[in-house]
């Protein structure tokens, strides 16, 4: 079926189905939103006064102060002494999102940063970024970031919580901490992770709590079955001559680097025999790596673990077969086929699994590709330098509703807008005596606490973290903090003890003794100019998989109920919801559906069909009690019996 409001003889591109219907509802938006004669609405003397206006009103805004910081910061650039007015300075930074970082670089201008471009020399990044990167620069000048210190609502300074802090925490002291809690989420800062380290020193009896509303603890509790460790994985899409996605976006909203799109990107292009890598998918809805497989399988996200063990039992693995023998026929003959390609090609093929899934599954895939002889050849694995903590934002409510909390410190956290619904954070977190919030942004969890401390932007802030090979990378600051905003590593040294000490002195003390003290500063100068330290990567590991554990697990896997399900993914747009005040991101329209500024309840043809919708038509679903409602957009690809809905809207 061509679409009718494209002409010419080549391939038939469309956006929507209404498109390539060519629907009247279709044409009357078109019109309404590109009417004829728009470009003469404004006469050409009109357009040029409002082009003039515009300008002067930016170049007004950038005439607040931009400063650069008050330690050296050193460019990527060689002319950087003496540099010239209106010339670009780039300078080496990194960014990190989930617990992942990678190098990038900073197009800096009179002081005022203006792009971001990934690092050519750094190996997570090989001169890429994710789109969160290259919209950072749009959230440091956001007006409606967090401007001032916030006692019970009310505007304090630094100086007063620092009074607070050194009596409140003394007294804390007094008994090791007992009821002392700290959140946060996933982090890979040395000199942070070391400063953690002093506070637990001094407060034995602190709890910590992990909370990430995206996390990746399926994907780290398969290796802890497979192996007994949490291991990252590495994946070496250049060397992979065929590849299987179980429910696996690695290259769209599960991308933690971009230096792997690269090499997946370079296995695409033929070699000298006209071969190149083949990709299989097999997922609930249609995302950007399923837009590009050679091969796509729709089905059910509950589905895809028995899918998983009619591969593994394909390829000869002794797995039950209770699992797939619930498989339609042809389901099964995928999994014969995609079995037989990928036995072809042993040493030379890949199998992963997507976050969503299940660590049985992610377990079982590591078997798979041990048993196909990847393992050191397209999968390597290192040590995970992501910190988190062992108990949630369950065993946190629990203590609070026994008062057994007197003190939290939230850092850089929103658990009141992401936390699960079953946790009721709202009902819980107001009744804590003291509440501490560090954040960019006065969120909703900002203004239910007691204390809000507005933190420093990552390009406004020194620090350092580490890529997931651990290699190390320093964030020095392209300008001084715009809105008064201090570093977490500031906050977590007044509550060790040590005051509010600036990040770049804690930077200096913790490498320096990882140095020979002859090699100091030139070893400092060579990390801030090249954006990483070199030598500080980990070796990888060579696993073995405990196929008794791995079978053990999946004797545990629940198989999934018949019916519809709902599928949660975060959202290329907002993530989790901490970019939602980002217009450029809102503005980018989602590589699949084209949907911006909003969310959607994606539904397949058939099922709309069957239910009698339609694209706008508002759906609620309901479970356990709760219930959302979003408008439906019916997206072709999507697993019939399978919703799919963004995270990060509320």
């Amino acid at each position: 079926m061509k679409c009718k409001d494209m002409e010419g003889t080549g391939k038939q591109y469309w956006r929507s189905l209404d498109q390539l219907a060519g629907t009247p509802e279709f044409r009357h938006w078109l019109e309404r939103e590109f009417p004829k004669g728009a470009t003469e609405l404004l006469e050409s003397q009109s357009r040029r006064a409002l082009l003039k206006l515009m300008a002067a009103s930016l170049g007004l805004a950038g005439l607040t102060a931009c400063r650069r910081p008050a330690e050296r910061i050193v460019p990527a650039s060689r002319a950087a002494e003496g540099a010239i007015p209106g010339e670009p300075l780039h300078y080496a930074t990194a960014m990190e999102l989930g617990g992942a970082s990678y190098g990038v670089l900073v197009t800096v201008y009179d002081g005022r940063p203006v792009k971001i471009e990934g690092n050519p020399q750094h190996p997570a990044s090989a001169g890429a970024t994710l789109t969160f990167a290259q919209a950072a620069i749009l959230t440091l000048y956001d007006p409606d970031r967090s401007r001032s210190v916030l006692r019970q609502g009310r505007s304090s300074s630094w100086a007063e919580f620092e009074a607070f802090a050194r009596e409140h925490f003394t007294q804390t002291n007094q008994g090791r901490g007992e009821r002392l809690w700290f959140l946060s989420g996933y982090r890979t800062s040395p000199t942070r992770i070391a400063l953690e380290l002093a506070i637990r020193e001094r407060f034995p009896n602190s709890r910590w709590v992990f909370h990430e509303a995206i996390d990746r603890e399926q994907v780290y509790r398969g290796s802890e079955t497979a192996f007994g460790e949490r291991l990252e994985a590495h994946y070496r899409f250049r060397s992979a001559k065929v590849i299987v996605a179980l429910d696996a976006d690695f290259l769209g909203v599960e991308a933690l680097e971009p230096a792997a799109i690269r090499e997946f990107a370079d296995g695409r292009v033929p070699d000298a025999s006209g071969q190149m890598s083949r990709l299989y998918a097999i997922e609930s809805r249609l995302s950007a790596t399923g837009a590009v497989a050679d091969h796509r399988l729709a089905m059910r996200s509950a589905d895809i673990p028995a899918f998983a063990v009619a591969l593994a039992r394909a390829l000869g693995l002794p797995v039950p077969a209770r699992w797939s023998e619930r498989l339609d026929p042809t389901v099964r003959k995928w999994a014969e086929v995609i079995a037989r390609d990928l036995a072809r090609h042993r040493g030379q093929s890949l199998v992963l699994a997507g976050w969503a899934q299940a660590a049985p599954v992610h377990a079982l895939v590591h078997w798979i590709n041990e048993a196909l002889g990847n393992h050191g050849q397209t999968v390597e694995f290192t040590a995970s330098p992501v910190r988190r903590d062992e108990l949630s934002l369950e065993d946190l409510r629990e203590a609070a509703a026994a008062g057994a909390v007197e003190t939290l410190v939230i850092l850089g956290n929103n658990p009141l807008f992401t936390g699960p619904g079953n946790v009721h954070v709202a009902e819980w977190l107001p009744k804590i005596p003291t509440t501490i919030h560090v954040g960019v942004e006065v969120d909703e969890t900002a203004r239910a606490c007691r204390w809000h401390l507005p933190e420093a932007h990552w390009l406004e802030s020194w620090g350092d973290v580490r890529a997931r090979n651990g290699l190390a990378s320093i964030q020095q600051p392209v300008l001084e903090p715009l809105f008064g905003g201090r570093s977490v590593l500031e906050v977590l040294s007044l509550l060790a003890g040590y005051g509010l000490r600036r990040p770049y002195e804690q930077l200096r003390q913790f490498w320096d003794k990882q140095w020979p003290e002859a090699e100091r500063q030139a070893r400092w100068h060579r990390a801030l100019y090249e954006g990483w330290i070199a030598g500080t990567d980990w070796a990888p590991r060579a696993p073995r998989v405990d196929t008794q554990k791995v079978l053990a697990g999946l004797e545990q896997l629940v198989p999934g109920e018949p019916g519809l399900e709902v599928r949660f993914y975060p959202s290329p747009s907002v993530y989790d919801g901490r970019f939602a005040n980002n217009g450029w991101l809102q503005e980018l329209p989602d590589p699949i559906t084209k949907i911006t500024w909003d969310n959607a309840v994606l539904i397949a043809p058939q099922l709309a069909r069957r239910l009698q919708l339609k694209s706008g038509d508002v759906l609620r679903i309901e479970h356990g009690g709760r219930a959302i409602e979003a408008p439906v957009w019916i997206s072709p690809g999507q697993a019939a019996e399978s919703l799919a809905v963004e995270v990060g809207y509320g």
